[in-house]
């Protein structure tokens, strides 16, 4: 399928040129950056295309880098795969330099780089660019950028919780949404599966990714690391989603020491591919000793490798509920200002939350993710509340509909549209 999704990125890429003249976009291979790039270049060249540096005939293009520097003055230039022309980076250096001299002006050059070789690519900028780039990750698509009318769905009562009873403008709007984010649940937001012509489609073609990410041929870029056992690993994941489980316990699954582990895991963090959620403490160092909860990040990965086809096979898994949690968390965290923190609650007086979200030093909101909206919170959930002192407090469902306040009027229940909804002027 054919279909060009608006990224919200855009508007990021705009906003980093303002202050800089060189930008690092970053993120999973096949996630859409050149893409986003060649429509984002097309604002200043109507034609403008990539220059691949995967090709030998392009790095020939750019082997006179001077030149090359000088042709381009006063246009935007995207070089993708740039981890694959290492030498360009001290002699793009030059040219950022030079041009920061001259200050502003009609002739200003604009630099986009790309690459998927995350390691590489973020090693030689900073070793080579440092305090001379802005860098950006675009990650697979969220609720927000696939709603075809590019904007959350938020219901008059949604917003005002107060209402006794919730009244529903639009029930066709929510029924609507409600479909995008079940696909987008399903299918994951890689574009080539979310966009595929049907599940069976979307399903092969995630399968054959992971493949791809996950074979001996990874860049792991640390020495006497095992790459062969990245899908070991990433089988363990899945299995494990949502589930605290430290790295002593992956190691001795897989037959390898905690050092391989580690830096497997590291690969795998620093690809985007994989979040590791740490427990809450006051005391911040005591964060780092607690052993995280593994979520994979994009819910159709995590379906790929479970071989769920179709949404009644997912409805029907035992995987259901630590899905929908982690698809949530992923969702919510596409909404919150970048500097928010994210962690589990739980202690030995059986007080437990799924998340905390703290966004600022003494700003916390407390989350619940259920899949079903008729089963209540424990009473952990309320003394965990008590002893964090929230600002927000709420539960996050997979159905159609956010309710009135349940449990005795103590908590607020919003479908994800709607919850999304309450983030909005958290980033105004």
């Amino acid at each position: 399928m054919n279909q060009l999704v608006p990224r919200r990125l855009q508007e990021l890429l705009r906003s980093g040129f303002e202050n800089s003249s060189c930008v690092l976009l970053l993120g999973p291979r096949q996630v859409g950056k050149t893409t986003l790039a060649r429509e984002f270049g097309k604002v200043y060249v109507p034609d403008c295309e990539p220059i691949d540096l995967e090709q030998e005939n392009a790095r020939q293009i750019i082997e006179n880098f001077d030149d090359f520097a000088t042709r381009q003055r006063g246009k935007i230039t995207i070089l993708d795969e740039a981890q694959c022309a290492p030498n360009m980076f001290p002699r793009l250096r030059n040219v950022l330099d030079a041009q920061a001299q001259q200050g502003p002006g009609e002739d200003r050059s604009l630099w986009l780089i790309l690459g998927s070789a995350t390691q590489d690519l973020e090693g030689l900028a900073n070793q080579n660019l440092s305090g001379r780039f802005r860098q950006l990750w675009l990650a697979p698509f969220d609720f927000s950028e696939i709603n075809s009318q590019q904007s959350l769905l938020i219901s008059e009562a949604a917003i005002n919780m107060d209402n006794e009873v919730m009244e529903v403008s639009d029930i066709g709007e929510h029924v609507k949404s409600h479909d995008l984010v079940r696909r987008l649940w399903l299918r994951g937001g890689f574009p080539l599966s979310y966009l595929a012509d049907d599940d069976t489609a979307s399903l092969e073609w995630r399968r054959d990714y992971l493949k791809s990410i996950l074979g001996p041929q990874a860049p792991v870029r640390k020495a006497n690391v095992r790459a062969d056992l990245l899908g070991p690993l990433w089988e363990q994941l899945a299995i494990r989603q949502g589930e605290p489980c430290g790295v002593d316990q992956l190691s001795g699954g897989l037959g390898c020491n905690k050092n391989e582990l580690e830096a497997l895991l590291y690969f795998l963090e620093h690809q985007n591919l994989i979040r590791a959620v740490r427990r809450w403490s006051w005391n911040p160092r005591k964060r780092l000793e607690r052993q995280p909860i593994w979520f994979i990040r994009d819910s159709g990965l995590l379906h790929g490798q479970l071989r769920l086809e179709r949404i009644n096979d997912l409805l029907g898994s035992e995987i259901k509920g630590k899905s929908w949690e982690g698809f949530v968390l992923e969702s919510l965290l596409a909404s919150v200002p970048p500097e928010t923190e994210i962690f589990y609650y739980r202690n030995d007086k059986q007080q437990e939350a799924d998340f905390v979200l703290k966004l600022s030093a003494n700003q916390y909101w407390v989350i619940e993710v259920k899949y079903s909206a008729t089963k209540n919170v424990s009473p952990g959930f309320y003394r965990a509340c008590d002893e964090l002192n929230p600002e927000r407090r709420f539960v996050v469902h997979a159905g159609i509909e956010s309710l009135k306040k349940g449990d005795a009027g103590r908590l607020d229940w919003f479908c994800l549209p709607d919850a999304l909804g309450q983030l909005v002027y958290l980033n105004n």
